[in-house]
């Protein structure tokens, strides 16, 4: 199996967590992201498995097979590293992405 875990790095200090108002325009900006990584997952062939606050998982060969799962696997890493860097580079997010990888049987 071949996943990908995505954890996105945000700058906000945690006294925000006191602040509701805050906390839902963070939530919305990471809905944004999901929905973004969802895009770029599905062209490159991945299955999201599931988000559970701000980290993201998705499969390469699931449910279906995929001719090179670790080829699918670092391309998506790559596109969404390259699209949060490029919502960096125009002063949309100041969010990072920490991305790892894993292969083995499910």
């Amino acid at each position: 199996m071949y996943f990908l875990f995505n954890l996105l790095i945000h700058p906000f200090s945690p006294s925000l967590v006191i602040f509701p108002c805050k906390q839902s325009i963070h939530q919305l900006t990471v809905e944004m992201f999901f929905e973004r990584w969802d895009v770029l997952c599905h062209a490159c062939g991945l299955e999201k498995i599931k988000t559970i606050g701000d980290a993201y998982m998705a499969v390469a060969g699931l449910p279906t097979a995929c001719a090179d799962p670790v080829v699918a696997v670092a391309e998506a890493a790559l596109e969404i590293l390259s699209s949060v860097e490029r919502l960096k580079a125009l002063g949309a997010t100041s969010f990072d992405v920490r991305i790892g990888m894993h292969v083995g049987p499910v």
